[in-house]
């Protein structure tokens, strides 16, 4: 119902309606102020046996070493001590330290890691080659200390061989 409806209707209409309305928002404002009530519930603050303190809108249990009923509606909010803003600043200015710390270990892992593998795969690869001329059975010969060349027999043949072999097991995984 508009105002201009609300203005046509005679004074008796008009006063009998908005009484009606009037008791209406009474009751509204009742209700909502004992909802608002029963919403507000204590707070507990305890010290347990390690000596962290908890906060809990439940009793504390039998263990707690201290133990404070805390009223919320009237308490005013602290402002954020000073000591542990900047503990908590510290504490992830070290985080980022630790993980920038970690990162670098990782890389230089991966990169140790990588040369010791390249390492590997060049000696597989001279392993191989030479038990591949041991193999042949070609004439096989080594340089002595005053350069000349010193024909391998067989028996000097066959320990190369196994030694070739060892080597390719040992690099060649």
């Amino acid at each position: 119902m508009s105002y201009g409806d609300l203005a046509r209707l005679p004074a008796a209409a008009r006063a009998a309606l908005l009484g009606e309305n009037q008791m209406l928002r009474i009751a509204f404002w009742v209700l909502l102020s004992l909802v608002s009530m029963s919403a507000s519930a204590q707070l507990y603050k305890w010290v347990d046996a390690d000596g962290k303190v908890h906060y809990s809108d439940r009793p504390p249990p039998a263990s707690a070493k201290q133990e404070q009923k805390l009223n919320i509606r009237n308490a005013p909010v602290p402002p954020p001590a000073a000591e542990e803003s900047a503990a908590t600043a510290k504490s992830y200015t070290e985080q980022e330290l630790e993980f920038r710390k970690r990162k670098v270990e990782q890389e230089e892992a991966q990169k140790k890691a990588a040369a010791e593998a390249e390492t590997d795969r060049q000696n597989c690869a001279r392993a191989q080659e030479k038990l591949r001329l041991y193999q042949e059975g070609g004439r096989v010969y080594t340089i002595d200390a005053q350069g000349e060349r010193q024909y391998l027999g067989d028996e000097s043949r066959e320990r190369g061989i196994v030694q070739a072999r060892e080597e390719v097991a040992k690099y060649c995984k």
